[in-house]
């Protein structure tokens, strides 16, 4: 059995007390439970689907910050 680690960045500075948010498709290829999330940012893409069905634009806004198994996966 393989133990993966994930280390995570912030885009941005983060004040004590606020609230983070974790991007699925930024860590996995296709996700196994498409949920509705329930976040209400108008940024929200609505439900998580996996990096797998995600636009060049996404990847390319992540750039390093994407998983790094999934840098070598294509569409």
């Amino acid at each position: 059995m393989r133990t993966y680690f994930l280390a995570f960045v912030a885009l941005c500075d983060i004040e004590a007390g606020e609230e983070i948010s974790w991007d699925y498709e930024t860590t996995e290829y296709e996700s196994i439970a498409v949920l509705e999330c329930l976040c209400k940012s108008p940024y929200c893409r609505g439900k998580t689907l996996g990096f797998k069905f995600r636009e060049q634009m996404l990847r390319d806004r992540y750039g390093d910050y994407i998983a790094d198994y999934l840098k070598t996966k294509r569409k």
